[in-house]
């Protein structure tokens, strides 16, 4: 006869993962975009590179951003640089890895 507790100490323990809600979806997205910026707009034209971030936020119907925010995020992929949008994007994009160290710091 099976023991139900030996049996359910030997099966793996259940790993939940926290949902993806619909901020974190736009934050992927957003992400996935300024990586895709940093990869190909070294050299390129400030304002054609804001230009082409407020864009494609638009065509992905993603929220409009503050000019501020679009010109910081333009400066970094110049320079070959992606602006890192949270924590979790960081852990589930492919964040090119920047071209000089920065400070690390997290902005709350």
């Amino acid at each position: 006869m099976n023991d139900p507790t030996t049996d359910a100490q030997q099966q793996e323990p259940t790993v939940e993962a926290s949902p993806v809600d619909a901020n974190d979806r736009h934050d992927i997205l957003t992400q996935q975009i300024i990586d895709d910026l940093a990869r190909g707009s070294r050299g390129r034209q400030h304002a054609e590179v804001v230009a082409e971030l407020a864009e494609s936020l638009a065509e992905r119907g993603l929220p409009a951003k503050p000019g501020p925010w679009l010109d910081a995020v333009a400066a970094e992929a110049i320079t070959g640089n992606a602006y890192v949008v949270t924590a979790l994007t960081a852990r589930v994009c492919d964040v090119p890895k920047p071209d000089i160290d920065r400070s690390g710091k997290t902005i709350k």
